[in-house]
């Protein structure tokens, strides 16, 4: 058995984080990026992230919390 924070525990288990691009291994819900500076990670995963078209253009403008598409 291994403990840790939250970034630890990610890290043990395989998990990509909070900075990854998907949120968690559910859904397909894709993070929202608040920078245009190279590199910036994923910060948040909204259902509709505002100025999508500016900070994310690869991402869906919306979700429906009804219909959130998940992984198979």
């Amino acid at each position: 058995m291994a403990l840790g924070d939250m970034l630890g525990s990610a890290k043990l288990n395989g998990m990509a984080g909070h900075t990854a691009i998907f949120g968690d291994r559910f859904s397909m819900v894709q993070g929202a990026k608040s920078s245009l500076i190279k590199g910036a990670k994923s910060q948040y995963y909204p259902m509709n992230a505002p100025e999508n078209v500016q900070y994310n253009p690869s991402r869906p403008p919306k979700y429906d919390p009804s219909n959130i598409p998940m992984r198979s």
